[in-house]
């Protein structure tokens, strides 16, 4: 008999995120500059792609295949004002510490040896190289599955905000889910991600849908989640 739960925490507000799964990657075969590629891919997917791991590199190869018109294309990585190379999310702190280490740089890159290239495409190798930003080319795009699910559903609110199955702990100060999942991904707007006991998580039903500290006694529209094999 398969048995589920229905995780509806009228008291606190909250939904549970199901899981936390990998980033879905896609080749698009248009040419444009970094810039206008990053908005393109955060129109119709989640953003320029990004690779936290070898697993997920191996994954963003196979699906580009042979498909390069050129030898390269642009993925997610940008030299910062700090000059500081990051993930095209990470001023939203969309990433944990540790997902923002993997690089996987050519021999000798980056090497800004023509002046001005603080954006990064990837070779038909897999490996990374430095271009001009204003260089067009083909791009990488990215799905994030568990965030659009919740974005799309928060879009319908009769509220500003919409309840997410996060909280702070007063004891282990940090942020959790309370479904026990691991927070694969961050997407906090400015000053949110603060240590405040009696705080729960929603995400805005508008704008940006990032995510902001509440109460937990103010009253929300919340999403429920069907979690199977429990």
């Amino acid at each position: 008999m398969e048995h589920s739960v229905y995780l509806l925490l009228l008291f606190s507000g909250l939904f549970t995120l199901c899981s936390c799964l990998s980033h879905q990657y896609h080749f698009v075969n248009m040419s444009m500059n970094w810039t206008e590629a990053q908005s393109y891919c955060r129109e119709n997917h989640t953003d320029l792609a990004t690779v936290d791991n070898p697993e997920e590199m191996k994954r963003m190869m196979g699906v580009v295949g042979s498909d390069y018109v050129d030898n390269w294309a642009w993925i997610g990585l940008e030299e910062g004002t700090s000059s500081q190379w990051q993930w095209s999310l990470t001023d939203r702190g969309f990433y944990s510490e540790r997902e923002t280490e993997f690089r996987n740089w050519d021999k000798g890159k980056p090497d800004n040896a023509g002046g001005n290239e603080s954006c990064a495409g990837m070779r038909r190798s897999g490996k990374w190289k430095n271009y001009l930003c204003n260089s067009t080319n083909n791009f990488i795009c990215y799905d994030e599955q568990v965030q659009h699910w919740v974005n799309r559903r928060a879009q319908s609110a009769s509220t500003a905000h919409v309840w997410l199955g996060l909280r702070f702990s007063c004891a282990m100060k940090f942020w959790f889910w309370v479904s026990v999942e691991d927070m694969c991904y961050r997407n906090w707007a400015p000053g949110n991600d603060t240590e405040e006991c009696g705080h729960t998580g929603a995400v805005e039903s508008g704008a940006g849908q990032q995510w902001v500290s509440l109460q937990e006694t103010e009253q929300l529209n919340f999403i429920c989640c069907k979690c199977g094999g429990i």
